[in-house]
């Protein structure tokens, strides 16, 4: 497994996900090879020349597979969908094509994954600091009530 997690941060490591959030490189850790996920998009690619296609294809592909919708009464997934540009940028920065198609697909629900609970997070962090500026506010607001019931 460590050599697994070895290759993939590889891969990872110059994945623009870290400049897109500006903040630090998040740990990805691969999930098992028969996740069902990993099975679907293995699926997907396999009967393909995969390796010809370009990354967006490939993103949208296992996308559709991890996470299938009606497009125009077609399984597909929208253009503006942000994980295609997730997948693509891990893509840009991993010698995907000489991959075998498991272990791609591995590696791409693995991003999906880590992008996922990080995006969880910044959620999180988001509805905090909501909560946070709006208990600034109602404070403020008692202390100017204050202030003006006393000047009367």
């Amino acid at each position: 497994m460590d050599d697994e997690l070895l290759s993939l941060a590889t891969c990872v490591s110059r994945c623009p996900l870290e400049s897109c959030y500006g903040r630090r490189s998040w740990m990805v850790r691969l999930v098992a090879q028969n996740d069902t996920r990993v099975v679907a998009v293995t699926e997907a690619l396999a009967p393909y020349a995969w390796r010809t296609l370009t990354p967006e294809a490939v993103c949208r592909r296992a996308l559709a597979a991890v996470d299938p919708h009606r497009i125009d009464g077609t399984e597909g997934v929208a253009r503006q969908d942000e994980r295609i540009e997730v997948l693509s940028d891990f893509l840009a920065g991993c010698p995907w094509r000489s991959l075998t198609a498991a272990g791609l697909s591995r590696r791409l629900v693995s991003v999906l994954d880590a992008w996922r609970q990080e995006s969880q997070w910044l959620e999180i962090q988001l509805r905090w600091q909501a909560a946070q500026c709006l208990g600034r506010e109602e404070r403020e607001q008692t202390t100017f009530r204050i202030t003006t019931a006393s000047l009367t």
